[in-house]
């Protein structure tokens, strides 16, 4: 995998992963003088549900070495228990094999009220991993192809009501990005495959 170091920039860790979708979500989220000079440390330090880049980074499985927690622990695990005192030291991501990324926002480059980022590792499953809302959602796994994950979107979403969206809206909304996620997904692999 990769190991990503805390003052790294965002337009490094772009350039690094080099992942169509990735650039795209951190495009919408910042402008290229944030991305030249904003710091991966300072990036997770602000960061919530909200973050396309975060969900990106979410689904790819990170793992996070901090100050605090000198042991690799989830991405999810930091951002629910992070502190102001506590700062990244590192970035560990497996390698990735294809990432999808989808969104819904009010204007083509606002944050998304509903995004989802799916990622397939090599042992062929697919991380899902979800945003839009304030607070950070665990992601979860498809090992089916059976399973399309309605169920689990559902579920993440049940209590995410807020300002910008309701609880439905964002369920209703969650399965059609996922489906597409998954459809992007598919291509990718079939674009691979012919080269």
């Amino acid at each position: 995998g990769l190991r990503i170091g805390g003052l790294t920039t965002l337009k490094t860790l772009e350039e690094c992963l080099d992942l169509a979708d990735f650039s795209e979500a951190l495009s919408v989220e910042y402008g290229m003088n944030v991305r030249n000079s904003l710091s991966l440390s300072n990036f997770l330090a602000q960061a919530d549900g909200r973050s396309p880049g975060l969900c990106c980074l979410i689904s790819l499985g990170s793992k996070i070495v901090s100050l605090k927690n000198s042991k690799a622990i989830s991405l999810v695990q930091f951002m629910t228990e992070k502190s102001q005192d506590d700062h990244v030291i590192d970035l560990f991501l497996p390698e990735p094999i294809s990432l999808a990324f989808e969104r819904v926002g009010r204007s083509p480059k606002d944050l998304p009220i509903v995004c989802v980022s799916t990622a397939k590792s090599e042992d062929g499953s697919i991380q899902v991993a979800v945003g839009g809302a304030k607070e950070v959602k665990s992601p979860f796994s498809l090992h089916n192809f059976d399973d399309d994950g309605l169920e689990e979107i559902k579920a993440i979403f049940a209590d995410a009501d807020d300002d910008w969206a309701s609880a439905e809206y964002r369920q209703e909304v969650g399965a059609v990005l996922l489906s597409r996620a998954l459809q992007k997904l598919h291509l990718q692999a079939g674009l691979q495959e012919a080269k």
